[in-house]
C-alpha cells in the first residue's frame, strides 16, 4: 500500500468505528471566522486578542490544510502593538462524537506588528500554535468550534539573543466552521 491510501486509512478510522457518517470528507472546502485571548505564561508583561479567518481544503477524510489570516491586539508594557498574522494550519478531526469532533491542529507562520513585540523585541515574529480542539454540528456543513492552544512568537534569534523577546501563553478561542463540498 502506497503512503496516501495508508494515511487516508488511518485518518478515517474515527468514522468508521463510530458507524456514523463523516462530517468532514476528503474534497470539501472550509471557511471559518473566530477570535481568540491569550494568557501569558511565560511573562506577564503581554495579552493577546485576536480575530482571524481561515480558508482550507479536505486533502484526506478528517484532515485539512488551511491557511489563516489574523489580527491581532496585543496588550504589552511599553506601547501596545497591533499586528497582522498569516498561517498555515494542519487540522486532524480524530474522533466523533455523535454531533461533535475532537480534533487537534498545528499551525505556524508569520507576524507583522506596528511596534515591537514584547518591549525591547521587533516588530516582526515567527508565530507556532498547537492544540486541541471541539466541533459541535448545528446543521449540515455549520460547525461551533472552540478550544485551547499553545501560542508561541518569536524572531528565532534573527537580530541576537538581547532582541528575541519570545511570547508563551494558552490561547482561548471559538469560532464558526463551514464546510462546502459535495453532499
Amino acid at each position: 500500500m502506497t503512503p496516501a491510501p495508508m494515511v487516508a486509512l488511518v485518518l478515517g478510522l474515527s468514522a468508521a468505528a463510530t458507524g456514523q457518517t463523516l462530517l468532514f470528507r476528503a474534497g470539501d472546502f472550509s471557511l471559518s471566522l473566530g477570535g481568540a485571548f491569550t494568557e501569558a505564561v511565560r511573562f506577564e508583561d503581554a495579552e493577546v486578542s485576536a480575530i482571524h479567518a481561515e480558508a482550507g481544503y479536505y486533502i484526506f477524510d478528517n484532515f485539512s490544510l488551511s491557511v489563516r489570516l489574523g489580527g491581532l491586539r496585543i496588550s504589552q508594557i511599553g506601547e501596545d502593538a497591533t499586528a497582522f498574522n498569516a498561517e498555515v494550519v494542519a487540522r486532524w478531526h480524530m474522533l466523533r462524537l455523535g454531533p461533535c469532533t475532537v480534533y487537534a491542529d498545528v499551525g505556524g507562520g508569520r507576524l507583522w506588528a506596528d511596534h515591537a513585540t514584547r518591549s525591547g523585541g521587533t516588530t516582526y515574529n515567527c508565530t507556532a500554535r498547537v492544540g486541541p480542539g471541539l466541533t459541535v454540528r448545528l446543521a449540515d456543513g455549520v460547525h461551533l468550534m472552540g478550544g485551547v492552544r499553545w501560542l508561541h512568537y518569536s524572531n528565532g534569534n534573527e537580530h541576537g539573543i538581547d532582541r528575541n523577546k519570545a511570547f508563551d501563553g494558552v490561547e482561548y478561542y471559538a469560532g464558526l466552521l463551514i464546510t462546502l463540498g459535495s453532499r
